[in-house]
């Protein structure tokens, strides 16, 4: 009995470490490589599947919109205590207090965002989901990578930050913090070369 009970456990077990090459790498690895790259590189990869952040609906080419969009509440299953510092943070509120962020002079929050609104929701707007937009984890961390390193690079800030008329990086850049952001990148490949 014990014997068949821990065979049992270990096809079950075996099931769930090799869910994402079964069940998901085979069709992903044709259709989104890069995808399948950065989940096997990345440490996501130890210990969940594809199913653990997208849920066990899509099977298929042809049911691939039953795949689930990963939420906060998602990331929030391993990630608790960063997901609430999140939600103290200045970029969990972007938008509610963006025309306060952008400029002071502006209304209290919750004017309404005609300023913004004037560019950001014409029709042939880059950014139509302005109104609705909210920040995620995805939003820094590139999906299924979900490198702490690469979200604290200056370029993945540049990724919201420096949109259209808006040359927030290249201000950055000539800042303090930029300069000495370049430099330190110069410095640190100077001295790879000569390594």
């Amino acid at each position: 009995m014990f014997r068949t009970m821990f065979l049992l456990l270990l096809i079950l077990w075996a099931g769930k470490l090799f869910a994402v090459p079964s069940d998901c790498e085979s069709c992903h690895k044709k259709v989104t490589p890069g995808i399948v790259r950065d989940f096997n590189r990345g440490r996501m990869a130890d210990g969940l599947t594809c199913a653990d952040c997208h849920g066990d609906s899509h099977r298929s080419a042809e049911d691939a919109a039953k795949a689930q969009l990963p939420r906060m509440n998602t990331c929030r299953q391993c990630h608790g205590e960063q997901v609430d510092r999140f939600g103290l943070s200045s970029h969990n509120r972007a938008l509610t207090d963006l025309p306060a962020t952008v400029n002071p002079h502006f209304a209290a929050p919750g004017q309404d965002f005609s300023d913004c609104a004037a560019c950001h929701l014409q029709a042939n707007s880059q950014s139509k989901s302005f109104g609705d937009h909210r920040f995620v984890c995805l939003t820094c961390h590139s999906r299924h990578a979900f490198s702490a390193a690469e979200a604290g690079q200056p370029e993945t800030c540049q990724t919201c930050h420096d949109l259209g008329r808006h040359n927030v990086w290249e201000v950055w850049l000539s800042s303090p913090h930029g300069k000495l952001f370049l430099k330190d990148r110069y410095l640190n490949k100077e001295l790879q070369r000569r390594a």
